[in-house]
């Protein structure tokens, strides 16, 4: 599990903690095809909780200091399930603290980047730049102000606004 989603050695208890949660709810010869956790509590376990080891997860942050103006969700990584309670184990690693939350978004897709220092996450959000200009010359040639590459993109914006719209 470490070596398939990259995580460093060092969570290897983390990593085998949750092998061994994983295996009390996987079907095993020795017990004719039921689960340890079957043949314990008399009942089939519910598996629509687990997710992937070292996927990326989002907790939700709560408690003081959250407000409406500021990012709700804390990136991290998911590490296991926290026994006696119905939570993950999301490790920060910007922070190096664990957090303990029932309230998680989960990007299985994506493994964390160990490597990245700041964020460990890759953003591939569009960067833009917005320029107010007090000069007229600016009202007259909407271009000034663009980056080279959004000046072609606006030309080819307006050149194919001309007949978009259609007539009711």
């Amino acid at each position: 599990m470490l070596k398939s989603m990259g995580v460093p050695g060092q969570f290897w208890g983390e990593a085998v903690k949750t092998a061994a949660y994983l295996l009390n709810r996987s079907p095993t010869k020795s017990l004719n095809g039921k689960t340890p956790f079957e043949v314990w509590f008399g009942r089939k376990p519910n598996v629509r909780h687990l997710r992937t080891f070292g996927c990326t997860a989002y907790a939700k942050r709560i408690g003081p200091g959250v407000n409406k103006l500021v990012d709700r969700s804390l990136p991290g990584v998911f590490l296991g399930y926290e026994p006696g309670m119905k939570g993950y184990r999301v490790f920060d690693p910007v922070s190096r603290k664990l957090v303990l939350s029932r309230d998680v978004i989960f990007d299985e897709q994506r493994r964390w980047n160990w490597e990245e220092k700041a964020t460990g996450i890759n953003q591939f959000a569009p960067q833009f730049t917005v320029v107010y200009s007090d000069r007229p010359e600016a009202d007259q040639n909407p271009t000034i102000g663009l980056l080279p590459n959004q000046t072609e993109e606006f030309q080819d914006f307006q050149a194919g606004d001309q007949g978009d719209v259609a007539d009711d």
